[in-house]
C-alpha cells in the first residue's frame, strides 16, 4: 500500500461492534422510565437560555456534590487516600449538564472513554514506575499518557475531553498516582453517579442522552449482519464475480402502504406508535379512494 493510499484509510470500529450491541426497545418500558432515559415520542421544545443556565447550575452543583459525598463517606476510598473528587470531573460536569447535545457528552463517550483513559494512565504510570528513579521521567510519561489515551478513544469512537485530563492526572498528580489501580473503580463510580444525576436533572425539561451508543440504527445493523451471514452460508462461502453474471442481489427492507393494509418486509421492526400511524394512514387512503369514486359517479 502506497503512502498516498494510506492517508485515505478509514477505520470505523462500529462496523464490527454495532451488530452485537442490543438496540433499545423503548416500547417495553413504562413511559415515565423511558422518558428519563432520553426517549421521546415527539421532538423536544427548544428552551430559552435562562432555563438552560438554571438547569445547568442545578445539575453541576448536585452532580459534583454527589461525587464528593460518595468519596467522603465511603470508607474504602477514604482509607486509601482517594481525592475528594478527580479534577477532570469539573470539565466532565460541564459536558454532562450543559453541553448535553454534544456527541462527546453521550454515555458511551463519558463512561467508556473515561474508563479507557484511566486504564491507559495507570498502565503507563506502572510502566514508568519500573525505572529506578521514575520521578525524573514523569514529565515524559504525562504527555505520553494523554496522547495514548486520545489515540485509544479515537479508535474506539469514545472521545471524551475530560478523560484526557484523567490520563494526565494519573501520571503527574501525586495523589491520583498514589491510587494505582484503585483509580479504576473510583472513575467508574464517578461516571455512574454523574450519569444518574444527569438523567434526572437533564430530563426534567430537556432531553438526555440523544443516544446511548450511537445515533445509527442498531436494529438495522444487526439485520444487515444477519443477512450477510445467511447469504454467506447459502453460497457456501463462495463469492462469484459480478462479471460472471452470478452477483448476489442484496435484499432491502421496505414498507408498503395500500388502502387498508400495511406490509412490512426485510425484517424491519416498528414500534407500536409507528404501526398505529401507518395503519391510520392506510385508512386515510381508503377514504380518499372512496371520495374519488363518489366524485366520479356523480359526474354527468
Amino acid at each position: 500500500m502506497k503512502l498516498h493510499d494510506l492517508r485515505r484509510v478509514e477505520i470505523d470500529i462500529d462496523i464490527f461492534l454495532n451488530r452485537y450491541i442490543p438496540h433499545p426497545r423503548w416500547h417495553r418500558y413504562p413511559y415515565p422510565v423511558a422518558h428519563f432515559l432520553g426517549h421521546r415520542l415527539e421532538p423536544t421544545e427548544k428552551l430559552g437560555t435562562l432555563v438552560v443556565i438554571f438547569w445547568t447550575f442545578i445539575g453541576v452543583f448536585c452532580g459534583l456534590l454527589t461525587l464528593t459525598a460518595a468519596t467522603t463517606h465511603i470508607p474504602f476510598f477514604r482509607e486509601h487516600g482517594a481525592p475528594l473528587v478527580v479534577g477532570s470531573y469539573g470539565a466532565a460536569a460541564v459536558l454532562a449538564y450543559c453541553a448535553i447535545e454534544s456527541p462527546l457528552a453521550q454515555p458511551r463517550n463519558a463512561i467508556v472513554g473515561h474508563f479507557l483513559a484511566a486504564v491507559v494512565g495507570v498502565s503507563i504510570t506502572k510502566l514508568f514506575g519500573l525505572h529506578p528513579h521514575p520521578e525524573e521521567l514523569y514529565w515524559i510519561a504525562g504527555p505520553l499518557s494523554c496522547a495514548v489515551a486520545t489515540l485509544v478513544m479515537s479508535l474506539t469512537k469514545t472521545v471524551h475531553p475530560p478523560a484526557g485530563a484523567t490520563a494526565l492526572l494519573a501520571v503527574v498528580d501525586p495523589t491520583t498516582r498514589h491510587l494505582g489501580w484503585l483509580l479504576l473503580p473510583l472513575i467508574l463510580l464517578s461516571c455512574v453517579l454523574v450519569l444518574v444525576t444527569a438523567l434526572i436533572f437533564n430530563n426534567i425539561e430537556r432531553r438526555f442522552p440523544l443516544h446511548w451508543w450511537t445515533p445509527a440504527d442498531l436494529a438495522q445493523a444487526k439485520k444487515e449482519a444477519d443477512l450477510e451471514s445467511s447469504s454467506s452460508e447459502d453460497l457456501g462461502e463462495v463469492h462469484q464475480p459480478a462479471a460472471a453474471g452470478r452477483g448476489v442481489k442484496q435484499l432491502e427492507g421496505h414498507i408498503s402502504i395500500r388502502p387498508g393494509a400495511v406490509e412490512v418486509s426485510g425484517g424491519i421492526t416498528l414500534t407500536p406508535e409507528e404501526q398505529d400511524f401507518l395503519e391510520r394512514l392506510s385508512k386515510r387512503i381508503i377514504n380518499l379512494d372512496e371520495k374519488s369514486a363518489l366524485d366520479t359517479a356523480h359526474k354527468p
